[in-house]
């Protein structure tokens, strides 16, 4: 049977279907076949780009329908009328940036090459659609081509427009160090034992809502690519093609201002500028959102000046956020170039079109090169103000002369060290030696401290740093790490077993096994280990308590109030274990599950480890994963190029697909699946086959 399929594509034969079914019509069809292997993975084979589109967009809608009718309902401001009052405020700061608005009239502004990709996609959605009119819901919008581009700014907007508000609201000039975020890495093949490099993309999103990736693998014409796509785009954002494989984590130059406007008091709709008053434009819009069984609206408005919309008002005071991405549409255009890049020297070029939200973006060719560029559309400001806080609005001295180059911004380019990571720490800390210097950068570009960490990254460092041949195995196992940086726990092991040597002899002399077992712990997070169970238990007792201030752990200067209040913390954590579990050896894994469906498995990890894990607190007492590692990848640049991933789910949304929870028991055991990503491999793998036909419009 799957012979037969093959043969079907043969030159004659293709000729032979293009007279009977498209000669009449005066348009060539063109076909595309849909695979799908054992984890329902799509793989797409097609005779041009076009149709490989529309069979991609076809099976979006077979994995993703809804999550991809309420992302085009959240870019264009309309989710609330669908999901509730929750999701006014989503509803109005995507009515705000208009990106449904500037989509529409700067749809024609993309090339038409673009275009026709972007329409074929969505007429394979649409074709989907109509021949399921079952699973659409009666919410569905109308989809058009420009929700496509209006997805693409609204998925990007929360970086520039977090920087801007970060200005607004700062009262520390030093950011804070945090411990979510995401992990990419790449090793030259000087550290490797093919001789080609190796990369990790890992983003870090909840698994819910917008964080939820799919999968896709893709052939048709000069479009070759595998890897991570936001339902509802037709190109993939993370991942790979025949030349090069690209990662991002959240980081990057300072690409949002905030500008404080001084305003009449007899007109708060005036302001000054220069020697001039100048007036506000004004806007109101009505947002409808879902109530029961009916529905509400609200009525909103926003104050616009030319720095951009009003985001708050103090007294005469108002405040303007100034975003460069404010008109922009070509963002689908730039990930498009990524997906046809051939070397890094052309991932660079597509990144230099400044459409790109503020990242740390890292690639690697078969070439045997890997890149970092941290990456922006980034403002010329002038000198002589700080733009990390509100700065004057009321004087063109302040206004942007520009963009800047890439050339300007912070790169690396095979770094001697042999390898580079930013699991979202500063530049000057993504490898032990030979990192970039603040100095050579302006301080908005930098973006950084040049000293800053986390303990991803310094977990990331110290492994990398002594791979000396690593295979792909190697780059599994340090992806999916469960071991956290001491810096933290170090300190807290100390004090604890210095507490116990003092006040060991009396009431707390019961503790003697459980202070051991914390203070001779190896910082692992792995399922099996239990001392991970019983030091994060006493912590968050800790974290509980009302008394005394615990600031001085890390200098190990502790009174005896303060090394008491540690023991009683001990003693609750023990008794809440004895009262849950009837034990104190609970391995990490019973504590931490991941759960979806009829499936209930045990997770390794944690947010501040390099396999990050985030979870909530359940009402039976475990910790349940809800985000973290959402699709990790390693990417070998071999040619032909192997590459692994994972999600943490699978790949449909459906309950009723097989796929809906299928990947789930490689997630929890920190395993990839190969991507099969050559014809060859993936014949092996068919599970079953598609054969779709597309009608370029006219």
């Amino acid at each position: 049977m799957r012979i037969a399929r093959i043969l079907l594509y043969s030159p004659a034969i293709l000729g032979l279907l293009w007279l009977l079914s498209g000669c009449t019509t005066g348009k060539k069809i063109e076909h595309a076949t849909l695979y799908r292997d054992e984890f329902g993975v799509p793989h797409i084979y097609a005779e041009s780009e076009e149709a490989a589109m529309y069979a991609h967009g076809y099976a979006q809608g077979e994995d993703r329908l809804e999550q991809v009718l309420r992302h085009y309902r959240w870019a264009e401001g309309t989710l609330a009328e669908v999901a509730g009052k929750s999701y006014v405020t989503s509803d109005y700061h995507a009515r705000v940036w208009r990106h449904a608005e500037i989509s529409r009239e700067r749809y024609s502004d993309i090339p038409e090459t673009t275009r026709r990709l972007i329409e074929a996609f969505v007429d394979g959605l649409k074709a989907y659609m109509k021949e399921h009119p079952d699973r659409v819901p009666d919410w569905a919008p109308d989809v058009q081509p420009w929700h496509v581009v209006a997805l693409g700014r609204a998925f990007i907007w929360g970086w520039p427009a977090g920087q801007a508000w970060d200005d607004l609201n700062r009262r520390k000039p030093v950011p804070k160090e945090k411990t979510r975020g995401s992990n990419q890495w790449a090793l030259a093949g000087s550290r490797t034992q093919s001789g080609k490099p190796i990369l990790l993309i890992d983003p870090h999103l909840s698994w819910e809502t917008n964080g939820k990736w799919t999968e896709v693998r893709l052939h048709g014409g000069e479009l070759n690519f595998a890897g991570m796509v936001i339902p509802g785009m037709p190109f993939i954002a993370l991942g790979h093609n025949q030349f090069v494989a690209w990662a991002a984590t959240t980081g990057g130059p300072d690409c949002g201002d905030i500008f404080e406007i001084e305003t009449d008091p007899e007109n708060p709709l005036r302001y000054r500028y220069d020697d001039e008053w100048r007036t506000m434009t004004v806007d109101s819009f009505k947002i409808r959102y879902k109530d029961g069984d009916g529905y509400k609206e609200i009525v909103k408005r926003i104050e616009r000046s030319h720095h951009g919309p009003i985001v708050r008002r103090v007294g005469n005071k108002a405040y303007a956020m100034a975003l460069p991405y404010e008109n922009e549409v070509l963002l689908v255009e730039t990930m498009l170039q990524i997906c046809r890049s051939r070397s890094v020297d052309d991932f660079a070029k597509a990144l230099s079109s400044q459409q790109f939200l503020p990242q740390n973006m890292m690639a690697a060719d078969v070439h045997g090169n890997i890149y970092y560029q941290r990456t922006g559309r980034v403002p010329v400001r002038p000198d002589g103000y700080d733009y990390s806080y509100p700065v004057p609005g009321n004087t063109s001295k302040t206004e942007w002369r520009g963009l800047h180059l890439t050339s300007d911004l912070v790169q690396i380019l095979n770094p001697a060290a042999g390898y580079m990571q930013n699991c979202n720490i500063s530049p000057g800390t993504m490898i032990h030696e030979g990192a970039p210097r603040a100095d050579d950068y302006p301080k908005y570009i930098f973006n950084d401290r040049p000293d800053r960490s986390n303990p991803r990254g310094r977990r990331a460092v110290a492994l990398l740093k002594q791979v000396k041949k690593a295979d792909v195995e190697t780059a599994m196992q340090i992806a999916f790490d469960t071991t956290a940086d001491g810096a933290n726990i170090e300190p807290w092991q100390v004090a604890l077993k210095r507490a116990f040597q003092r006040f060991g002899n009396g009431k707390y002399a019961a503790l003697k096994e459980a202070v051991d077992r914390i203070a001779g712990w190896n910082h692992s997070f792995s399922q099996d280990n239990e001392a991970a169970t019983l030091y994060d238990a006493w912590k968050r007792q800790v974290r509980a308590l009302k008394g005394p201030n615990l600031s001085q752990v890390k200098n190990g200067r502790m009174s005896r109030k303060q090394q008491k209040a540690l023991l009683d913390a001990l003693q609750k954590a023990v008794d809440a274990l004895q009262k849950q579990y009837g034990s104190i050896h609970v391995p990490w894994g019973k504590t931490v599950r991941l759960r979806r469906g009829e499936k209930d498995l045990p997770l390794g990890g944690m947010g501040s480890t390099l396999r990050s894990i985030w979870s909530r607190r359940h009402k039976d007492g475990t910790n349940v994963a809800f985000g973290g590692q959402s699709c990790p990848m390693i990417v070998h640049l071999t040619q032909p190029i192997e590459s692994y991933s994972v999600l943490p789910y699978g790949v449909s949304d459906d309950p009723a697909s097989p796929h809906y929870i299928d990947q789930m028991g490689l997630f929890s055991m920190r395993r990839m699946k190969p991507t099969w990503f050559t014809r060859e491999e993936l014949f092996k793998h068919i599970t079953s086959t598609k054969e779709l036909t597309y009608r370029p419009r006219e």
